[in-house]
């Protein structure tokens, strides 16, 4: 049981810390600096063209995500 309270204590202290640098940042004003974005051209993954993407994230052009396919839920469409 004692072992339980030093590790629980251990835990709370630490929050308590964290707490207490948080609201000192926020006081001064500190704030955390965002990612750089990875501007690249990529090509989209449903027209091919290429266009200038933000990051991994972002793989759809702007003129595919604007298409009745996309708004939908159905990014693909069948061959025949």
């Amino acid at each position: 049981m004692k072992i339980y309270g030093l590790i629980c204590y251990g835990k709370v202290k630490k929050m308590l810390k964290e707490k207490a640098e948080y609201a000192e940042m926020w006081k001064t004003g500190y704030k955390k600096e965002k990612p750089k974005l990875d501007i690249k051209k990529r090509d989209c993954m449903m027209c091919y063209q290429p266009f200038q993407s933000e990051g991994i994230h972002n793989r759809i052009c702007i003129s595919c995500k604007s298409t009745g396919y996309w708004q939908t839920g159905n990014d693909y469409e069948e061959i025949k």
